[in-house]
């Protein structure tokens, strides 16, 4: 808790004086108080990196702002949060991985190929090895190139186990290729083993993708 404490002393500054009327609570004022906050912390933590002195601060640091969500989405609930509700905030953020699927077309047509990619972050304050993502695509495609780092094993992802840091990110891309027209779900599962040795797994949020025949100007094309 005296590390805590220190960082909030290191943290605070003043908003108003005292010849100044109380600042508002409009949103312009919340903003223009968030960004203070902002630069500060960033000022910070520049400050700890630099100093070996600090070295203690920096998880305290990390976990206050991944409590107001700046490592994410900035001010997305920021202007509402409580101290309490950063500190439990933070607790649940440093449970570990979060991925996320990014899906470059919605529609396709059979034989159009399209682009896959799935972000893997850490969001706890201790590394973590990477070792596979289950399905990363559903059967029915076929894959035009995958990732350079990674190798491909059917529909699954082999990662090597690789060493993800606290909040550093990894990026798996393939390019696919349908085979048939329908509607496509992509449900993947990540897998991996945090710093006690303990394998676990996080799901994202499932994306679609619908496959349309080429119709008579794609048959004369061809695939592209």
């Amino acid at each position: 808790m005296r590390t805590y404490h220190l960082l909030c002393e290191m943290c605070h500054f003043q908003m108003s004086t005292d010849n100044e009327k109380p600042a508002g609570s409009s949103p312009e004022d919340v903003s223009r108080k968030l960004d203070l906050i902002i630069k500060r912390l960033d000022a910070l933590e520049q400050l700890i990196a630099k100093k070996p002195e600090y070295e203690g601060l920096a998880i305290p640091l990390r976990l206050t702002k991944m409590g107001l969500g700046l490592y994410e989405e900035p001010l997305r609930f920021a202007s509402e949060l409580k101290l309490e509700d950063a500190i439990s905030t933070a607790q649940v953020s440093s449970a570990g991985v979060q991925a996320n699927l990014v899906l470059r077309a919605k529609e396709v047509r059979v034989g159009e190929r399209f682009t896959l990619e799935l972000e893997i972050v850490n969001r706890g304050v201790a590394a973590v090895q990477l070792t596979k993502v289950e399905t990363l695509f559903p059967e029915g495609f076929k894959l035009v190139r995958g990732p350079k780092a990674y190798r491909v094993e059917g529909t699954h992802v082999n990662l090597h186990g690789k060493l993800l840091e606290p909040l550093n990110k990894a990026e798996v891309k393939l390019l696919l290729r349908p085979l048939a027209k329908g509607i496509f779900t992509f449900n993947p599962k990540v897998h991996y083993q945090d710093e006690a040795g303990s394998y676990k797994t996080y799901q994202p949020k499932p994306v679609s993708v619908t496959v349309k025949d080429l119709g008579i100007s794609g048959w004369i094309k061809g695939p592209i």
